[in-house]
């Protein structure tokens, strides 16, 4: 064998469409020579290299860096093969986003651009879509800050033919707010007092978020006294404390109460209400078996029955009294533990009237009175006379 042949043996030959394997020789503005193990240096031009959106030529690529490409032209004018870095590198991208996607990966991307109906990106020069949608924990906010910078997002879905990424941020946001809402729950105390910020109000109650995640407090539990409704105890934003009343961790439910941290009036009510004492009140309502009165400001109420409504036989409670009305009622009988306190109008009118006779009686009795003598004396004169 002949020494031309013995070195033509030495190196290997390439084909349009070959993916190569080669370490930089040289760079310049024009692209980059690449040694691929033949004969002649390959060459890279510029226009064939994948250079990530606001990366430089210089910051990608090194003397002496190992680079894959796919042969364009097997021997050009100069006799040195065409490769172009980009359709490998983009070949490549693509295996590496359908592996992340297959395992779903978190992958950073660099917002580039706001379109309508959401956000454009590039993974490593891939362009993405992320709706608007998936931007954000809540639909409708601003995304325009987001452009320019990188963040952290889900692929959802990929198309490698079409050349078509669909991103979402939201799902990595949904997942962060549930491990933080499980952290929250778990660091809960039933029976605890916490402070916490009022952030939705319904006719049921007000949702309270006590350490980044939100608990109810129900009507019911916003005051000892009878409200209408939850906005006449607290509004939107209030900062307020409440206590932990129970804890699902299972479900992540919380149920929170204003009561619990406020006196209960009724502690006093058995020595503040002694049975035949005579109270001032206000009617609040009025139903079929009766009407409820307050009996002090913190909201503490009693009930007359229909009973104790009147003396006479009445057909509805209106017929006596009214709503707002301020009257004297007598109380019958007062139980903490019950938590009910029974009064009486009929008695105090009943009270009233003894009184009264009590009065005129004793009156009847005083020296100052006209006796017998003095209402007939003259009448009694005149049958002496006759």
């Amino acid at each position: 064998m002949s020494e031309v042949t013995m070195e033509m043996t030495e190196f290997k030959t390439v084909k349009e469409g070959d993916l190569v394997t080669g370490t930089i020789v040289s760079i310049d503005n024009d692209g980059l020579l690449l040694d691929i193990g033949i004969k002649a240096e390959a060459i890279v031009p510029a226009n064939q290299l994948h250079i990530p959106a606001g990366s430089r030529m210089e910051d990608v690529f090194s003397e002496g860096q190992e680079l894959e490409a796919v042969v364009l032209k097997s021997d050009s004018e100069e006799g040195q093969p065409v490769l172009s870095q980009k359709k490998a590198a983009v070949a490549s991208l693509w295996r590496k986003i359908n592996e992340m996607y297959e395992r779903n990966e978190n992958v950073e991307i660099r917002i580039t651009k706001s379109v309508k109906g959401g956000l454009l990106g590039e993974i490593e020069g891939i362009e993405s879509f992320m709706p608007a949608s998936q931007a954000t924990l809540r639909r409708g906010e601003d995304t325009s800050s987001m452009v320019g910078n990188c963040t952290m997002v889900r692929i959802i879905e990929v198309d490698s033919a079409k050349r078509k990424v669909i991103v979402s941020r939201r799902r990595i946001l949904m997942e962060e707010a549930e491990e933080k809402r499980r952290q929250a729950i778990d660091s809960l105390q039933e029976g605890t007092v916490i402070k916490g910020i009022v952030r939705r109000l319904t006719d049921f109650g007000a949702f309270v978020d006590v350490g980044g995640v939100d608990g109810l407090l129900h009507v019911s539990d916003m005051s000892w006294t009878r409200i209408k409704h939850p906005r006449d105890v607290v509004k939107v934003d209030d900062e307020i404390e409440v206590g932990v009343q129970k804890v699902d961790k299972e479900s992540g439910k919380i149920s929170l109460s204003l009561k619990q941290v406020l006196r209960d009036p009724w502690e006093d009510v058995e020595r503040n209400f002694k049975p035949g004492a005579l109270v001032e009140a206000t009617i609040t309502r009025v139903t079929g078996f009766g009407a409820f009165a307050r009996l002090t400001d913190d909201g503490v109420e009693g009930l007359v029955p229909m009973s104790e409504l009147s003396y006479q036989r009445i057909e509805k409670a209106e017929d006596v009294v009214k709503s707002g009305q301020k009257i004297v009622l007598k109380v019958l009988s007062a139980s903490y533990k019950n938590r009910r306190i029974s009064l009486s109008l009929k008695q105090v009118a009943g009270d009233q009237e003894k009184a009264e006779m009590k009065t005129y009686m004793k009156d009847q009795t005083a020296g100052d009175n006209p006796t017998l003598g003095d209402l007939f004396g003259d009448l009694l004169s005149e049958f002496k006379e006759e």
